[in-house]
């Protein structure tokens, strides 16, 4: 088959402008299967848009005789148990953890992972179905989650990577300023402790034997050293991929489309820019008021902005990191000034709710 014509499995805005970009035939599959084309004949290749889409996206490959990703590495980059059971046996440092359901009493957990631990689903992202218990609460779990111990003081950031015939063309970092709210890329570390975190991540890449597309890195940085938290397979989420285009001028979207489908990318370099976001949920209830939404101007390092709330809005929880009800971009070549009005945007905007 010549004809280039991608089935797209979720929508992701940026994926389908790129797609328009660069003149690509393609289809958009929110839901699988009800939404899924009739012909299916004339597909070329299937990309996952985000998370929830990595494994259906393989599976879909295969049903129509498509080339696909070896089903292990995906569920080494999708299945938390499996991602740390096998980074544990390539000796790379991550977090004490049992599957769920174990047959352990909520104290022996305690006593083996500390006095506060982490329930996470296998296969999701973004924080969604994570519930933190301390000591001496009980502990709820089943065999489709992960039990782990929560790490205190360490501070979280990811590394995204463009692989093409398994070697890797470009790396970008992202710092959690605060976590779920505020990333930062690049992330600035100094020298010694971004090579340990480059280390960890080209390990993992090798070990996990990635050929092709982006892989999202987190990881933990303890006094103890960098500890592996998960990989995933796909596009980052929290508008990194936004901020990577902002800060180092490549235009991510596209690299991911010419990944999968065999192209060179070439020579990758960033510009020497610094740019950051702002996620923002008030939690749930009703929009009373919108602070601060009239100094947006008065920022020279915001360049972009959305804020989906209104007045008498009605917000429901908060139950992972892409839900938002507004999310602020920062750009600019001075980190110092980037960062002041971060930080002075985000002690003065809000979104009040009724009675909260």
């Amino acid at each position: 088959m010549d004809k280039v014509n991608i089935l797209v499995l979720g929508r992701r805005k940026g994926l389908v402008k790129a797609l328009k970009d660069m003149r690509i035939s393609y289809y958009v599959c929110k839901i699988y299967p009800e939404d899924m084309p009739k012909d299916t004949s004339e597909f070329s290749h299937v990309l996952a848009s985000g998370e929830g889409t990595v494994v259906l996206a393989n599976i879909v490959r295969e049903a129509l005789g498509l080339k696909i990703i070896p089903p292990r590495t995906i569920e080494l980059c999708s299945d938390k148990l499996a991602m740390k059971e096998f980074a544990k046996e390539k000796g790379i440092p991550v977090t004490v953890f049992f599957r769920g359901g174990t047959g352990l009493s909520s104290e022996e957990i305690y006593q083996k992972l500390g006095n506060k631990v982490v329930v996470k689903d296998r296969n999701n992202s973004g924080g969604k179905g994570q519930r933190i218990f301390s000591s001496p609460e009980p502990i709820y779990s089943t065999s489709d989650q992960l039990i782990e111990s929560f790490v205190f003081h360490a501070k979280e950031m990811s590394v995204e990577s463009f692989i093409e015939n398994g070697e890797i063309k470009f790396t970008s970092t992202t710092y959690y300023q605060e976590l779920g709210v505020i990333n930062i890329v690049p992330s600035c570390l100094d020298k010694d402790k971004l090579r340990e975190v480059l280390e960890v991540n080209e390990k993992v890449i090798k070990t996990y034997r990635v050929q092709e597309g982006i892989t999202h890195l987190e990881v933990y940085l303890t006094e103890e050293g960098v500890v592996f938290g998960e990989v995933a397979l796909r596009p980052p989420g929290g508008h990194i991929m936004t901020l990577m285009e902002k800060a180092h001028g490549i235009k991510p979207w596209e690299l991911y489309v010419k990944l999968h489908l065999g192209e060179e990318v070439g020579e990758l370099q960033s510009q020497g820019m610094h740019a950051a976001t702002i996620i923002y949920h008030p939690g749930a209830g009703e929009v009373e008021e919108i602070r601060a939404k009239d100094n947006i101007s008065d920022l020279e390092t915001l360049v972009a902005h959305k804020i989906k709330a209104e007045v008498g809005d009605i917000v429901g929880v908060r139950d992972g990191v892409g839900k938002e009800q507004a999310h602020f971009i920062f750009q600019s070549r001075d980190r110092a000034k980037l960062e002041k009005e971060v930080h002075l945007f985000r002690e003065k905007f809000s979104i009040k709710l009724k009675d909260a």
